[in-house]
């Protein structure tokens, strides 16, 4: 039995150090498009001092000790008088920014290869939309190590007899929750039209945060 279980341990210990290679952040930019209305920015000295100052200013809030990590890429400025229609006033969208910018945060020691931060402003400077946690995300002691969050995922995935071959893992930003998290992906049934999974969802700077449940991707043809 002792024999079992240091085989059990090793190769849990083995797993968990081979997997972590998955636990890397490396998501692709993009903007959406405004119907041609916009005029590109290339440079963030091509931005209104007013603009430029707000947006440090914001970076600054919400990376905290991060915020030297962090470079321009693109942006565009939208031309909101152009984009709606003056006549018609209902279709104003307030959600829609005057200038959206682009910036990718990199730090290889939490395993952050490119991770772009979008910042939307309205003509004011003032923030629409920032993707990034509004507050306790601003040092990195507050990021959990990979390989904690990994043993708890694959703990987790042994106590309710998850299928643990070809795993998947994946990233993401929950906005409505204003946190980051890793999602583990354990494969149940794929086929032609859907793949599904069970899930275990653990926010990056809280173990006891997490979520079990089932998900299923669409598969497209």
């Amino acid at each position: 039995m002792k024999i079992t279980a240091s085989i059990f341990v090793i190769m849990f210990t083995i797993s968990c150090a081979f997997s972590q290679d998955k636990m890397i952040v490396d998501k692709p930019g993009g903007f959406p498009f405004y119907d041609g209305y916009t005029k590109e920015i290339t440079s963030f000295n091509q931005l209104p001092s007013e603009i430029k100052t707000n947006t440090l200013s914001l970076l600054k809030k919400f990376l905290g000790d991060f915020n030297s990590n962090t470079h321009f890429i693109y942006g565009q400025m939208v031309n909101l008088k152009r984009h709606f229609d003056p006549k018609d006033s209902s279709k104003v969208n307030p959600a829609i920014p005057k200038y959206e910018l682009e910036f990718i945060f990199t730090d290889p020691s939490i395993g952050v290869k490119s991770y772009p931060i979008e910042v939307r402003l309205n003509e004011n400077g003032r923030p629409l939309k920032v993707t990034w946690p509004t507050e306790g995300y601003t040092y990195k002691s507050k990021f959990l190590p990979r390989d904690s969050i990994l043993k708890v995922a694959l703990g987790l995935a042994i106590e309710n007899n998850f299928n643990q071959k070809n795993y998947e893992v994946d990233f993401t930003y929950d906005e409505s929750k204003q946190k980051f998290f890793w999602i583990f992906l354990f494969p149940i049934e794929h086929n032609n039209n859907f793949r599904r999974y069970d899930s275990v969802e653990i926010n990056w700077a809280d173990l006891k945060d997490f979520e079990i449940s089932q998900i299923t991707k669409t598969t497209v043809q």
